[in-house]
């Protein structure tokens, strides 16, 4: 609380053997504040997200923020995603609102969400390309409307503009690819379904069980886009590979 700050800073203060570190982190994450609640972001669309967020007047989401925000100055979140985290925020808060939950809990649960947050999670490729796959045939035999079929567009650039390598032979490869993952049997304890489980895996590039559901998404794309030639595009001098590319 408010009138328990001096005592519990004083309290951090200890964790410090060098008290020039913990004035650099106090100037640090002052400017952090200032961007958040008071409009000093120089980023403008950072700064509209920011402001959105701050009419909404629910500064116990501040101690969470703050995080992202070191984050996003060490290069560890781009802009687009912490907006999108900013947003996400948003829209809880929002749901909540019209669904008069209370608020008192937002404290505890603001305080806490950063620490709950797993940083060995990370983007897979052979389930993307198998719901986008999915996602485009759907589409195209009509069993899914124009929503669900611009959502399978979105997937495939995604998995163009994140997983797509090209080499230097001018191949190109399919990263991030989980290895294997299964449940069981009972000689073989480890494989739980677990989190942990799944990220202990290894990680490696072109696994047929990725390959497969891509090239299988990329024939209903050329279907869709006819003018579309993956191999060209991704390989020729007009285009920075990674970037991606249109169509």
């Amino acid at each position: 609380t408010l009138k328990n700050v001096y005592t519990d800073f004083k309290k951090h203060s200890r964790e410090y053997d060098d008290i020039g570190v913990l004035v650099k982190d106090v100037y640090k994450f002052s400017n952090y504040f200032s961007c958040i609640a008071f409009g000093n972001e120089e980023n403008l669309q950072l700064k509209k997200a920011l402001d959105s967020l701050s009419s909404m007047d629910y500064d116990v989401t501040y101690p969470f923020l703050l995080h992202l925000y070191e984050d996003y100055d060490l290069g560890l979140l781009s802009v687009d995603e912490f907006i999108q985290m900013i947003k996400y925020t948003e829209s809880y808060l929002l749901r909540r609102l019209i669904c008069s939950i209370p608020t008192p809990s937002l404290n505890k649960t603001f305080a806490k969400m950063y620490n709950d947050i797993s940083k060995e999670n990370y983007l897979e490729s052979t389930a993307s390309s198998m719901f986008a796959y999915c996602l485009l045939k759907a589409a195209r035999l009509g069993y899914v409307g124009e929503d669900l079929k611009q959502a399978g567009i979105k997937a495939y650039k995604g998995i163009i503009n994140e997983f797509i390598k090209v080499n230097e032979d001018a191949t190109i490869s399919l990263t991030n690819c989980c290895s294997v993952s299964g449940l069981g049997p009972e000689s073989n304890p480890k494989r739980d379904g677990s989190f942990e489980y799944y990220m202990s895996e290894a990680i490696r590039d072109n696994d047929a069980k990725g390959i497969g559901p891509f090239i299988w998404a990329s024939l209903e794309m050329e279907r869709m886009f006819p003018e579309m030639n993956l191999q060209k595009d991704l390989t020729t001098e007009k285009v920075d590979p990674n970037k991606g590319i249109e169509f």
